[in-house]
């Protein structure tokens, strides 16, 4: 029973992260230029590109819930900003003598069922931003039209003693659509005015929809974690049509991932990919939810989505001198005996991805290697030597040099 009532509240929120035709389809030139020679190069191609051209949408970030939370909270605010105008309105209607009270709480009540509907049915709670922030002025409008003939208005005060949280909620939404403007302003600076405008009312819309269209999620080239694994499985849908892509969920987060020789392989936005052991200790947990989805080519051209399983983790095993062996290898390093006072080059996090598996290690080769680049630039042909050794979570690396790496300039006083 419980694990049903699980699977009714992920098909709700389904649609955060599940792609659909028109999504693949908008991705079908992309995977091509990341498809590899193999799956293990297949599969980190499109993590490192995601890496190095997807960053995170903090602002969108905020409202990284299921979209049933969501959808609660929507409600919420959305009941408390209309309950004074509603409240206001049968007011007026009852002042008015035309209708029975009777008639005109129905009016009122048919008038909130309608707008509730009218919110169920939206794909983004910005709709909920735009009510708190009228919703208050709306209200002071019809207060002072009625309390000119009424001698005492102070009657309207106490029946709508939740006006001054209406009146925060407004100025919570002012001050919303002010950051956000200012946020994205910078994004679509040298535009001219008018386009200016539409871009960022565009952007700022799309920034509280629950699900993002690939095109948009590509277009803006920022994401966070249900846009991430969408884009991502919208990928292996189009290089791997007839094979299927599992979603790793735990409270607030999502990820993408397929299964190999019947190994779990997560793609979770950077290198490296991880197997689910190393997934799980990455995010220090102990068990996730796995659900299975399927690309069914039909008139509809839709995507299934089902129960799977829940997955454990087990400790990992380092063998952190074969890595290194590894290392020296792809960077050319011949491991030379002299040696010299090293530095250090921490890898937060990196011994929990370790996994003595082909294609874990090719990525997270492959990130160890981008890691030193950055580190060094130019200066790999001078590195004489590398030690990799594990500190609890972290991998620590340890560079030798033939010589000083960096130039010591006298200054003339």
């Amino acid at each position: 029973m419980l694990n049903k009532f699980k699977t009714a509240l992920v098909l709700i929120g389904k649609k955060q992260f599940l792609p659909t035709d028109t999504d693949i389809k908008n991705v079908e030139l992309l995977a091509k230029r990341l498809e590899g020679k193999s799956e293990k190069e297949t599969l980190t191609n499109i993590l490192e590109w995601q890496d190095r051209n997807i960053q995170y949408w903090k602002e969108r970030g905020i409202l990284e819930l299921p979209g049933y939370v969501l959808m609660g909270l929507s409600i919420i605010l959305y009941v408390f900003a209309l309950l004074p105008v509603l409240f206001l309105f049968y007011y007026y209607l009852a002042s008015l003598n035309i209708l029975s009270l009777s008639a005109s709480l129905l009016i009122v009540l048919t008038i909130f069922l309608l707008f509730m509907a009218w919110l169920l049915y939206q794909n983004t709670i910005v709709k909920i931003i735009y009510i708190l922030l009228f919703s208050y002025p709306i209200y002071k409008l019809e207060r002072a039209y009625l309390a000119l003939p009424l001698q005492k208005s102070s009657t309207i005060d106490m029946v709508l003693a939740l006006t001054s949280l209406n009146g925060v909620l407004c100025g919570a939404a002012a001050l919303t659509i002010f950051y956000l403007v200012m946020s994205y302003r910078p994004i679509f600076r040298g535009n001219p005015f008018k386009t200016k405008a539409s871009k960022i009312w565009g952007i700022m819309n799309n920034t509280f929809r629950i699900s993002l269209p690939i095109h948009k999620i590509l277009e803006y080239r920022m994401a966070i974690c249900r846009d991430y694994a969408k884009l991502t499985a919208s990928l292996l849908f189009s290089i791997y049509p007839n094979s299927k892509v599992y979603f790793f969920a735990i409270p607030r987060h999502v990820a993408s991932a397929v299964k190999i020789d019947d190994e779990y392989y997560v793609l979770d936005q950077n290198l490296p990919v991880l197997t689910k052991n190393g997934w799980l200790n990455s995010w220090n947990r102990k068990d996730a939810e796995v659900y299975d989805s399927e690309l069914i080519r039909n008139s509809e051209g839709k995507v299934t989505f089902s129960w799977h399983e829940k997955i454990t983790r087990n400790p990992p095993k380092i063998n952190t001198e074969k890595l290194t062996e590894e290392i020296a290898n792809i960077l050319g390093i011949k491991q030379s005996s002299q040696r010299n006072e090293p530095f250090e080059i921490p890898l937060y996090d990196y011994a929990i991805y370790y996994d003595d598996d082909e294609i874990t290690k090719y990525s997270l080769i492959r990130a160890i290697k981008n890691k030193l680049e950055s580190e060094l630039c130019g200066n790999i042909d001078k590195v004489s030597k590398i030690e990799i050794s594990q500190n609890e979570k972290d991998l620590i690396i340890k560079v030798y040099f033939n010589s000083e790496p960096i130039s010591r300039l006298s200054i003339a006083s």
